[in-house]
């Protein structure tokens, strides 16, 4: 008759004591599979079974069988359940970081999206204001060319009514400024600067004192050659070359009055000082009397 050994396995740690059944092998006694199921939590059933198959060993072997199988069944969908368990483990902290991840793109996105979206409406607004300016500008410039032109007017007859002196720079002045409005090459911009800076030069005249030479027609005679010495705008002088004869331009005669001799000295010390030919000091000098107390 055939008989079977059980011999004792050790499973891994966490899962139960089983018993493999071997075929031609006597059966173990009681002490030797006592001391291999002493730390196994089926240890108290199977003394009881064991004993039972020691008295009746041929009724008993079928249900160990069947128990230790089950047993190990049992472990193998346990360890199939734990690998189940480990892989869902896995996918799920997998799942949770591509979470965490879109998360912080989002994030990113959003305030990528806020700021483009603050920058469009910065520029929506820029070019609204530039169609209002563009708008404004075609504005000014059909007010511009009228102002322009009555400027040039006004400057010319300033000009034709102000004392003579520099007469034929100031006229060559505003000739070039009337030609200069009739080019269509250049721009508003320009004409406008050009004028201004006319302007300019004839409001400077009233806050210096100059002297140039220049001919001049005295007693009906021939154009003499005489220096001229301006005064701001409040007195215009003429004196020959030889310092003998002087005169003031009277502006309400629009003519020119000669001067008693005791004033060539003075005539001549602001001619000197105009040219900076000395330093500079108070000049005492005849002036046309305002016409309120004339």
């Amino acid at each position: 008759m055939n008989k079977r050994e059980i011999t004792p396995e050790v499973r891994p740690k966490g899962m139960s004591f089983a018993y493999i059944i071997r075929m031609n092998t006597p059966l173990p006694t009681l002490p030797s599979i006592t001391a291999a199921c002493m730390k196994s939590p089926l240890f108290f059933p199977l003394i009881l079974l064991l004993i039972f198959c020691r008295v009746h060993p041929a009724r008993a072997a079928e249900p160990l069988i069947e128990a230790i199988d089950s047993q190990v069944k049992a472990n193998q969908s346990a360890a199939a359940s734990q690998k189940n368990i480990d892989a869902l483990r896995d996918q799920t902290q997998r799942m949770l970081d591509e979470y965490r991840d879109a998360l912080r793109q989002t994030e990113v996105l959003n305030a990528y999206n806020e700021h483009m979206r603050r920058l469009v409406e910065s520029q929506r607004a820029q070019q609204a204001s530039l169609e209002l300016q563009m708008r404004e500008i075609e504005v000014t410039r059909r007010d511009l060319v009228p102002l322009m032109l009555r400027m040039t007017a006004t400057l010319q007859e300033f000009v034709n009514l102000d004392r003579p002196f520099l007469a034929e720079e100031r006229t060559q002045r505003v000739a070039e400024l009337n030609a200069l409005m009739k080019e269509h090459e250049v721009n508003d911009a320009e004409k406008f600067r050009r004028i201004l800076e006319a302007y300019q030069v004839e409001n400077g005249y009233g806050k210096t004192v100059g002297t140039y030479q220049g001919e001049i027609k005295l007693d009906g005679k021939d154009n003499r050659t005489v220096d001229f010495l301006r005064v701001g705008r409040i007195g215009l002088y003429y004196q020959t070359l030889d310092g003998q004869k002087s005169g003031i331009w009277d502006d309400k005669t629009r003519r020119w009055e000669g001067l008693p001799a005791e004033y060539n000295k003075m005539i001549r010390k602001g001619i000197v000082l105009a040219r900076e030919e000395r330093p500079k000091d108070l000049l005492p000098i005849v002036i046309e009397a305002p016409e309120s107390t004339r």
